[in-house]
């Protein structure tokens, strides 16, 4: 972000169409929520005769499988800076839980309800602290906005906008994942997927990201189900000692977006910057690259 502040502005009109856009093809391609009518042809039939859940239970046999798990898009996904557009991604893997049927709007609830009634990992509120996943989600926002990693109150993931008003970061994103449905093991939340689940879910993935068009995007992990999947140009930038991130041009149809390929930030390592804002990845590799990559996506 440049040095002096950026005038911020949102087109909620427009996001509402995107989200329209996507609830018409998940409902006619995935699951009809109001009937708990699952439609997915790859579920059972994949590409080549062996399904997603029962490619998960051959992998697994005494696995959970939860189906139906859609997007958040914040109400103010369109923004611009500086009169440049700021479309954000953040990518995970999949749920990990056992919601099943969970629409837009429920899951747009869910991350609305954890913006407002928790607080980021380093935070002094009186709220409950956010898991690592969303706390690490919100120190890349706070990368993206150009936000201190220091003061972390809450009311500071209010953006001003040029209205006089402020939205919340939460409201500013999208929080997708590869995957529509989620195989986990022993009650866990950690993945279990297969590659034929991937392979499966990819052509969904590509149809939300067209619709959504995003400008960047900041992958939580798995960069060869990433660059197996979608179409990648050459790198563009590698930040100093970010063996474990790059900055990719991610093309689309019609589209290109700036695509941070990043490790998770629940990870139990050093790079699982999502447990402390002090975390030296976070501030010493991961955000030069967010930023890097912002600047990047104006140029688009």
């Amino acid at each position: 972000m440049p040095a002096t502040r950026p005038v911020i502005e949102t087109d909620p009109d427009r996001t509402r169409v995107r989200v329209h856009a996507l609830r018409e093809y998940f409902d006619a391609n995935v699951f009809e929520p109001s009937e708990n009518l699952f439609r997915c042809s790859r579920y059972l039939q994949g590409s080549n005769g062996l399904g997603c859940k029962c490619s998960a239970k051959a992998a697994a046999p005494n696995g959970d499988f939860y189906r139906g798990q859609l997007h958040h898009v914040g109400d103010h996904f369109d923004t611009f800076v500086d009169d440049k557009p700021l479309r954000i991604v953040v990518l995970g893997m999949s749920y990990g839980t056992s919601h099943e049927y969970h629409t837009l709007e429920k899951r747009t609830e869910m991350i609305r309800d954890n913006g407002q009634y928790c607080r980021a990992r380093g935070a002094s509120d009186d709220f409950p602290a956010r898991n690592p996943h969303m706390s690490g989600t919100t120190y890349a926002l706070r990368c993206v906005y150009g936000l201190d990693l220091d003061q972390l109150a809450q009311e500071t993931e209010n953006i001003p906008t040029g209205d006089g008003l402020s939205v919340h970061l939460f409201e500013t994103f999208s929080l997708m994942n590869f995957l529509l449905c989620s195989a986990t093991l022993n009650g866990s939340m950690r993945d279990n997927s297969t590659p034929q689940m991937r392979a499966n879910c990819v052509a969904h993935l590509r149809r939300a990201l067209e619709i959504l068009q995003p400008t960047l995007i900041i992958s939580q992990g798995f960069k060869s189900a990433i660059q197996e999947g979608l179409v990648l140009g050459d790198a563009e930038f590698f930040p100093e000692g970010g063996d474990h991130v790059s900055v990719k041009k991610l093309l689309l149809r019609n589209e290109s977006a700036i695509l941070v390929l990043g490790p998770h930030p629940s990870r139990g390592d050093k790079l699982g910057y999502g447990k402390s804002p002090k975390n030296a990845f976070l501030r010493d590799v991961l955000r030069p690259a967010i930023e890097r990559a912002v600047q990047m996506s104006f140029d688009l």
